[in-house]
């Protein structure tokens, strides 16, 4: 494939080198032109589709880049777009919410025709996602600051008791309730401010 695209990158250079071509017979009395081409664009149209389903993708961005210059399309309904282009070789991106970002580099772009290209993209995963989502505050907003009643029991208290016994500890401290189980295995668990 990359010797296809240098092949054709190359006749691309030599077809803009040498300028509009035409086709002429000539008659000393008569010169008719048979064909002649001005173009200096080609149309670049293709369809975006979901890589695991082949099923279009509508509202994909494709954006084609070729040296400094920059075209830019959306995805219609059936995945399709359609770009005219200035002759060239260019840098297919598309890309979607939801789907890895897929590129096409050094794809041409020949005057006066039409190429195709077909972009298959990737769903994101968690393992494939660079920016998780952007957070922006416009006001402050009002978080509680109230204090908060925390109860302790520090290691001397519960060494004084002749028999430490965590249930009997625990149930000391204020807005703490046991609960045990009711099955064949009796598990207790402790309950803080009913939760």
């Amino acid at each position: 494939m990359s010797i296809f695209l240098r092949f054709t990158a190359s006749i691309l250079a030599a077809v803009l080198a040498v300028g509009p071509v035409s086709v002429a017979t000539a008659s000393a009395a008569n010169s008719t032109v048979i064909a002649q081409t001005d173009a200096t664009t080609g149309t670049l149209t293709g369809t975006v589709i979901d890589s695991s389903t082949n099923r279009p993708v509508a509202g994909a961005t494709v954006n084609a880049q070729g040296g400094s210059a920059q075209f830019k399309t959306t995805t219609q309904n059936d995945g399709s777009f359609s770009l005219t282009l200035p002759a060239g070789v260019y840098d297919i991106t598309a890309n979607k919410g939801g789907f890895q970002t897929a590129t096409a580099t050094g794809y041409p772009v020949l005057a006066g025709t039409t190429s195709s290209i077909q972009i298959s993209l990737a769903e994101a995963s968690s393992t494939s996602l660079r920016t998780i989502g952007r957070v922006s505050v416009t006001r402050a907003s009002s978080i509680n600051t109230s204090s908060a009643s925390i109860a302790t029991i520090d290691n001397a208290i519960i060494q004084q008791r002749d028999l430490p016994n965590l249930e009997d500890t625990v149930s000391t401290l204020p807005g703490v309730t046991l609960a045990r189980t009711t099955s064949s295995t009796a598990n207790l668990f402790f309950n803080v401010r009913g939760t």
